[in-house]
């Protein structure tokens, strides 16, 4: 009798459950029908899931791979129940960034709910338009005029002290990107903070690049102490650092810019605590992290070149320095930050080299109304609730805008294309449109200034005694967007102070 009832139960259930699984398949996991107007799709081998397996695998280079099999500007994926829109042309790039309904800002509340850890209240306020108005406000005032430029003079002058500690002998750190990360990092960030940053403890250093090593495990935004334990910690080591740091807020000396105590002002007239201020603080060394990774690639290709390395110094002596006598044994020599830019071209091309052929990952944004976006000749409709990706590392080695070989480094590329006086079409290294990164400038400023302090006061060579090697790239994750270096022997340098410089120190100018 109860063996009669189970089967009967069965029989009645198992074809509503293969009902429910059917509905659930077609309109939650399987994907929306295109529309017409759409860009066209991209099926998956894997049903589902198997562009999100790619994407997560390979990275920037799942783009690449379908750019050069399908040779499409536009595309879909469909991902579980959305899809995602790839437009890969420097005009579908171009409209996107004039579309208001196409939006960075859902992407940034993710970052700062999963990256750092926001909660609670500190969400609450974060999704506040006042609140960010107010926010965004301090940061653009104080990434322009002349807080921008005392930022960028801090931060080189903070290297130029650190580098006159180099021996006039041979020091050879176990790895040179993790030296210049470090070095670079601290002197950009005493410039932020002053003598009492926490960069300045070497343990909260370690913590800070464990962090931002391992961040991508944050992402999912579940269980973050279990699944991504390693950044957990590191992230909580750098917060309680960073709340240290604000508590003694009286003690900040006028090293500390007034950029700093805005922004904390900001935070507390709206009632955020100094825990969450800590964390909005992460958000903004993350950034700035990426400098100090944009100078490892550019010394690293710049000295792998000796001929380009002597161009760029006589171009720095006889534009950007000027030198005067103190005594009979010592020349201070000054950097005048704001002649480079316009007065030492190759450096500059060469900077902009370095960000073409390096910062490779994608733009994203989400689309959130029905819009549509054309090249000029053709339109493609994106629908409410899906994202829109640009991938930089198409955009950035595009032959018809880069010339040959677009996959090197050259130097003097943008000098030889004309393209040091004007932007060329798809060159999006801090984005565009109304999302573009209000500290591109501060970041160009610091990455000149800083590669120019070191030319001018280090000599780099391999450990055979040759030419630095520049290392392979590692395929970045999103939260990143720049690949470190490779492992492996040619990331070990020689450095030494210039002879030539023994007796020199130097002041910076803006």
């Amino acid at each position: 009798m109860l063996t009669s009832t189970l089967d009967e139960t069965q029989v009645i259930w198992f074809p509503l459950a293969c009902c429910l699984v059917i509905f659930l398949v077609r309109n939650v996991l399987w994907p929306k029908v295109l529309d017409s107007q759409e860009p066209p799709a991209l099926q998956p081998k894997i049903p589902f899931i198997g562009h999100l397996i790619d994407l997560i695998q390979m990275g920037y280079k799942q783009h690449v791979k379908n750019h050069e099999k399908f040779n499409m500007t536009a595309y879909s994926l469909p991902i579980l129940g959305s899809k995602l829109y790839v437009a890969s042309s420097p005009q579908l790039a171009s409209s996107i960034f004039q579309k208001r309904t196409l939006s960075f800002e859902p992407l940034i509340d993710t970052f700062v709910r999963t990256l750092v850890g926001m909660e609670g209240h500190g969400m609450d306020l974060w999704t506040n338009p006042e609140f960010r108005t107010a926010i965004f406000k301090v940061l653009y005032k104080g990434l322009a005029g002349p807080s921008l430029i005392d930022l960028a003079r801090s931060g080189v002058s903070n290297l130029a002290t650190s580098l006159d500690e180099i021996p006039f002998e041979q020091l050879e750190p176990r790895d040179f990107y993790c030296w210049t990360r470090e070095t670079v990092s601290r002197a950009i960030m005493r410039g932020f903070y002053g003598k009492l940053s926490p960069w300045e403890n070497s343990g909260v250093m370690q913590s800070f690049w464990i962090y931002h090593d391992d961040m991508h495990r944050l992402f999912p935004g579940f269980a973050p102490s279990v699944i991504a334990s390693k950044a957990f910690k590191a992230r909580t080591e750098v917060i309680e650092a960073l709340e240290a740091y604000i508590k003694r807020e009286d003690d900040f000396g006028a090293e500390v810019p007034q950029f700093t105590k805005d922004r904390f002002g900001a935070e507390q007239k709206f009632g955020m605590s100094i825990h969450n201020s800590a964390k909005i603080e992460i958000l903004l060394a993350t950034a700035l992290a990426n400098i100090s990774t944009l100078v490892f690639w550019l010394l690293s290709n710049i000295y792998s070149q000796p001929d380009l390395l002597a161009s760029i110094r006589t171009e720095l002596l006889n534009a950007a320095v000027t030198e005067k006598r103190t005594d009979q044994d010592h020349v201070e020599m000054t950097l005048h930050l704001e002649k480079i830019k316009e007065h030492c071209p190759l450096l500059l091309s060469s900077a902009q080299e370095t960000e073409r052929h390096n910062i490779v990952d994608n733009i994203t944004r989400t689309v959130m109304k029905d819009t549509t976006i054309s090249d000029g000749g053709r339109s493609y409709l994106l629908k409410k609730g899906n994202n829109v990706q640009m991938p930089l590392s198409i955009l950035h080695s595009d032959e018809k805008v880069w010339g040959a070989n677009p996959e090197s480094w050259q130097g003097n590329r943008f000098l030889e294309l004309g393209y040091n006086a004007s932007s060329p079409p798809g060159f999006l290294p801090f984005g565009g449109g109304k999302h573009v990164c209000p500290g591109r400038h501060l970041a160009n400023g610091l990455l000149l200034g800083i590669a120019a302090q070191m030319i001018l006061s280090i000599d780099l060579e391999g450990t055979d005694g040759g030419p630095v090697k520049v290392p392979k790239a590692q395929v970045p994750w999103a939260t990143t967007g720049i690949g470190r270096p490779k492992p492996g022997p040619d990331s070990r340098v020689r450095i030494s102070r210039r002879e030539a410089r023994r007796h020199v120190k130097w002041p910076v100018a803006c």
